[in-house]
Parts: C-alpha cells; structure tokens; sequence
C-alpha cells in the first residue's frame, strides 16, 4: 500500500511539473543557454538572446534564508534584464521585499512562488506579463499594483496569497486568466469602470472598487487673477456617466492660503465604492497691465504701461512686425515692477510695429522658482520714423 502511494504521488509531482513546464515555454522567448552563452554574476545567473538582452536564470550565489530585500536592477555586467525566469527566486523564506524595475517586460512562472513572508512588492511601468503562478503562496502580501504595462496576468499568478486584500490594475486593457486569485477571500479589486478587471471582479465574485482617473475630476475654474480673496474653485466628479457625491464618495481638501499669486493643488480622495486620489492644479495670475502710450522715434518707438505693484515683480515686453505675434517676435524682461517705460531701438524706420506687454511674478512651485504671468495686454501699433 506504501508503495503505490509513492508511486501516485511521484506521477502527481511529475504531473505538476509538467503543467508548469508547459506554462513556462508559453511566455519565453529566444533566450538559450547554449546558443547565446551563461553569464554569472555574484548574485545571479543570466541568459542571453539574440539582441544581447537577459533574463536571470539562477541564483547561485544566493543564500534564499538570508535575503530580506531584493531590487531588480535594469542591467548586469551592462546587459539590460528583460525577464526573470522560471523559478528564480522561489522559496525565499526570509524575503520581505521586492522592487521590479522598469526595464523588466516578462516575470516568469512560479518567479517569486512560496516566498511565504513577502510583505511588499513593486512593480514600476515596463512590466508586461507576470506568468502562472508567479507569486503563488505569498501568505504575507497584503496588497499588489499592476501598472498600466502590464497587459497579461498568467493562471494562478496569486493563488493562495491569503492575506491579499487589494488589487489594483492600473490598465483598462490587462488580460487575466484563470484562478489568478484563489484562495485570496479578503481580496477586492480596484480598476477603471469596464475595465478587464471590472470584468473578472463581476465573473468571479470578487468585490470591485472603481479607480478614479484624473480625467474624471474637473475644477469649477483653473485660473484666477489675483484681487487678495481667497479662491476655492467647486470640485465636480464623473465616473462612468455618474455624477459622485461628495463627502459620500469623495472628500476634497484644499491648500491654505489661496489668496496671493501661485499655484494651488486641490486634493481629491475617494472612498466608499471608489477608490484613489486625483490632485487637480489651479492658478492665481498677477493682475494685468495696459499699454497707455506708444511714441514713434526714429528706428524705434517709447512703449509706456500702467504700473502694478501689489504681487509683481516686473514686466515682460513682446513686440513684432506681425500683428498675430506668430513669427518675428522679440521679448524683452523688465525685471522691475517700478518701471512703467521701455526705448525699443534699432529697428527699421518707417516700418510698421505691434507691441504688448504683461506682468509676472516668481513663485516657488514644488520648491523650485516658477515665472507665472498675467494674459497679455491689448496691443498697440506703432511706425517708426526714418
């Protein structure tokens, strides 16, 4: 009885690796040990293809008990990674942490399988196809994002992650198989409304949260001129021909201040049935000028302004032969908002010219200097004296 036991659990093993080693040939490409050559590294084992690109094959050099962090990097001994194989990091039992650059298009079968303590994983945008059962039996992953890149999410890709509760697909587009999530009873899925994932949430009896898109959010205004009021622009929100509710399914903050010259982020957070956050940028613009006088000279012309003082910082001077200002512009910058009087000289005489002008300010953006200007005065024309 022993014996036939054995020998029905040798033929379900040999079964199992089979159903993988059909799964795996079915996302790699030209990548062959013996045509192209093995490079070994100190922590990895690399295959090359044709086009001089490799995927880690091995981890030789690896003690799989003692890795708590793994970044992937975009190249090794100057070949871009392109792919992690088969198996290549599987049963890291000590292994919390992984990040996936970009260069990276193809995650292998069972690549991060039975890592039993992972806690975190990032993915970045470059990521294609994530192959059967690439993260199979992760118990410790509480939560996975998919870029937009990724376009095929292979069978069993997360099976058995049981403390899985978030699934965020980035894509509208992701192609996903067969039991990728089984086993993940605490899972919901957050995706774009008709998204694939949406799709599979449904069929699959999965709870599915909406993914906010910026395109989803609008601002009452996106510019202001400054008048020293503080400016709130409403938040309005649509998703999927719906208008949302707000404090219901979204709560928006705004930043303090919002009465002086800058830009401003207003900051949208979802919640209830939707998820994500959504910033949308406004602007106060300084007050705008006029032109109040041209005076022809000889080969030039004097341009005179109104003066604005409160937050500006100067004067920006546009003139040109062409009345749309399309082509033969020259800008001059008044870096003085006391100024209110320009000489343009050495131009043609007897020669037909239009000029504008407007404020700016310098403001600091993200912790860089940012010029904002006011629109541009009315302009005026002016011809030169011989």
């Amino acid at each position: 009885m022993k014996t036939i036991k054995k020998i029905l659990s040798i033929g379900l093993s040999l079964m199992f690796l089979l159903t993988l080693s059909f799964h795996s040939n079915a996302l790699s490409n030209d990548f062959d040990e013996e045509l192209y050559g093995e490079y070994s590294s100190k922590k990895y084992s690399i295959l090359l293809n044709s086009k001089g690109e490799a995927k880690i094959w091995r981890n030789y050099h690896y003690s799989p008990d003692k890795i708590i962090d793994i970044v992937i990097p975009k190249t090794l001994a100057s070949y871009p990674i392109k792919a992690i194989g088969f198996s290549a990091f599987s049963r890291f039992y000590s292994l919390k942490s992984l990040t996936i650059h970009g260069g990276i298009e193809q995650i292998d079968d069972l690549a991060f399988s039975d890592c039993h303590v992972l806690e975190k994983v990032t993915i970045t945008y470059g990521v294609k196809e994530i192959g059967y059962g690439a993260f199979i039996g992760c118990h410790s992953l509480p939560s996975i994002t998919f870029p937009s890149s990724v376009t095929t999410l292979g069978d069993r890709a997360f099976e058995g992650c049981t403390n899985l509760e978030t699934a965020t697909f980035k894509s509208s587009t992701t192609k996903i198989g067969k039991n990728v999530f089984e086993g993940c009873e605490k899972l919901t899925i957050i995706g774009y409304a008709g998204s694939t994932a949406e799709k599979y949430a449904k069929k699959n009896n999965i709870p599915f949260k909406t993914l906010a898109k910026s395109s989803n959010v609008t601002l009452s205004a996106t510019s202001y001129v400054y008048d020293g009021k503080a400016k709130k622009p409403t938040v309005t929100v649509r998703i999927a021909k719906k208008t949302l509710t707000k404090d219901k399914d979204y709560t928006v903050s705004y930043p303090k201040g919002r009465t002086n010259v800058g830009k401003y982020t207003v900051t949208v957070k979802f919640k209830g049935n939707y998820s994500g956050t959504v910033k949308k940028t406004f602007a106060i613009k300084p007050k705008p000028t006029k032109v109040t006088k041209v005076t022809a000279k000889s080969k030039g012309f004097k341009l005179t302004w109104s003066k604005r003082i409160k937050q500006v910082d100067g004067y920006q001077i546009q003139y040109s032969t062409n009345n749309k200002f399309e082509k033969n512009n020259k800008t001059l910058l008044i870096k003085d908002d006391t100024k209110t009087s320009r000489n343009i000289t050495k131009l043609k005489g007897k020669k037909t010219y239009y000029a504008r002008v407007r404020t700016y300010k310098i403001v600091k953006v993200g912790g860089k200097n940012t010029v904002i200007y006011s629109k541009w005065s009315r302009a005026q024309s002016v011809k030169t004296l011989k």
